[in-house]
């Protein structure tokens, strides 16, 4: 099967990546995750988040618009 250039696309990002984007601990990012409705979150298990990059996106981006 020959793989594409799309399929190589990241998606998600981890609550590690969420973590880093928007400077709070790993922990908190976890927590936001599990109760936030503002962008899209998978979770697979009881630890395993990925966030709908997408989503994630525009949620940041309109916190920014808003200041």
């Amino acid at each position: 099967m020959e793989r594409t250039e799309s399929t190589n696309i990241q998606r998600t990002y981890t609550a590690e990546q969420i973590a880093q984007i928007l400077g709070i601990s790993v922990r908190k990012a976890y927590d936001f995750c599990a109760t936030t409705k503002e962008f899209k979150v998978i979770r697979i298990g009881k630890r395993c988040v990925r966030v709908h990059k997408e989503s994630f996106e525009k949620w940041l981006e309109s916190q920014f618009e808003a200041q």
